[in-house]
């Protein structure tokens, strides 16, 4: 099958001027498009927030729907998903706005990638653009917003991947690098041992008799590592923890709270 190429016909500008726009209208012109799309921009946040207002003080219960998704769908012919991402999308651009002191723009897909690590990426707006003029701050701000949504991108994907080694191991299809079934019964021994110095006065020369001192140093080596790791994944959890009363604490400030799942 061929496609009719498409012929955009001549025309004499000589004969037949087009309306070509003076420097004054041109100006003008770009002036109205600039008011249309800030009032658009109004006009999307308004919707978002009375979305907001219609999921939570249940207009939809109120009007006889089963659920706020059924109302979505039959008042606006929308998907909830989409009324979810509006309303994100919003919450985090006044979020952000709070910070920034200035209008910012976000997209939907980066609204919802940086939503969960909102308050880390306020606090990374604000180190960033103090002292900056306020002409420089939407830049900046967008490249805060850019390098944490890749950064959560690569941390979902990560987290994917050692999602499928998981799932294929309970499924049988692959083998545990390591037993951790021995791995698990190790530490339950250890954690129902006495403190170690009890342990050395019980065990006394015996110690040296019976556990070479290399391996013991080897042992608590990587014990220590092992550790280690377990106390920074635990320090991980607190720190996303404070961050996320934080975002629940910056949603309530600006009108907006976390959605139920």
């Amino acid at each position: 099958m061929t496609t009719a190429a498409v012929v955009t016909p001549e025309v004499d500008e000589e004969t037949h001027p087009l309306d070509f726009l003076s420097e004054v209208d041109a100006r003008a012109l770009t002036e109205r498009i600039r008011a249309t799309i800030h009032e658009a921009y109004d006009r999307f946040k308004d919707a978002a927030r009375l979305l907001f207002d219609a999921r939570d003080r249940k207009a939809w219960k109120a009007l006889g729907y089963s659920s706020f998704k059924a109302y979505t769908h039959a008042e606006f012919d929308m998907e909830v998903s989409k009324a979810y991402r509006l309303i994100d999308q919003a919450l985090v651009e006044d979020l952000l706005e709070e910070v920034a002191g200035v209008p910012i723009s976000v997209t939907q897909t980066a609204a919802k990638d940086i939503r969960p690590r909102l308050a880390t990426v306020r606090q990374d707006v604000r180190e960033r653009i103090a002292d900056l003029p306020a002409d420089q701050v939407p830049a900046v701000v967008d490249e805060v917003v850019r390098e944490h949504v890749r950064n959560n991108r690569a941390v979902q994907a990560a987290a994917d991947a050692h999602r499928r080694v998981a799932d294929d191991y309970d499924a049988g299809l692959i083998e545990a690098p390591v037993d951790i079934d021995a791995l698990r019964d190790a530490i339950d021994t250890l954690r129902t041992l006495p403190p170690p110095a009890e342990v050395i006065s019980q065990i006394g020369s015996l110690a040296t008799r019976h556990f070479a001192t290399a391996k013991v140093v080897k042992s608590a080596e990587w014990l220590s590592e092992f550790t280690g790791m377990l106390v920074g994944s635990a320090e991980w959890l607190s720190v996303f923890s404070s961050l996320w009363e934080e975002t629940e604490r910056g949603g309530r400030a600006t009108g907006w709270k976390r959605r139920d799942s």
